[in-house]
C-alpha cells in the first residue's frame, strides 16, 4: 500500500471575495460593540460622545424644514471657529 501526501494550494485574493452586505457590517458591529462607522472608518469616530450621537438621532426626525434651519445655524458657528482659528 502506497500512502502518498497531496499538498493542497489555495489562492486567496481578497479582491475576489464577496462583499459583506450593510446589515451584515451591522450585525458585526453590533457583536463588537462599536459602531459600522467605526468598523468602516478605521475607528475615525471612535470618540464621539453619546450625547452628541442621540442630538444627532433627534435631528434626524425633525421635519426637513427645521432641520435645514438648524443646519444653517450650525453652519454658522462652523464657519466662526474656521475663521477665528485663521486668525490667531
Amino acid at each position: 500500500m502506497v500512502l502518498k501526501h497531496q499538498s493542497v494550494h489555495l489562492n486567496f485574493d481578497p479582491e475576489r471575495l464577496p462583499k459583506p452586505s450593510i446589515d451584515t457590517g451591522a450585525k458585526v458591529a453590533d457583536a463588537l460593540g462599536v459602531t459600522l462607522d467605526y468598523l468602516v472608518k478605521d475607528g475615525q469616530y471612535q470618540d464621539i460622545d453619546q450625547d452628541a450621537l442621540e442630538r444627532l438621532k433627534l435631528i434626524e426626525r425633525l421635519p426637513q424644514d427645521e432641520r435645514l434651519h438648524l443646519f444653517a445655524t450650525m453652519d454658522a458657528f462652523f464657519a466662526k471657529n474656521k475663521l477665528l482659528a485663521l486668525l490667531k
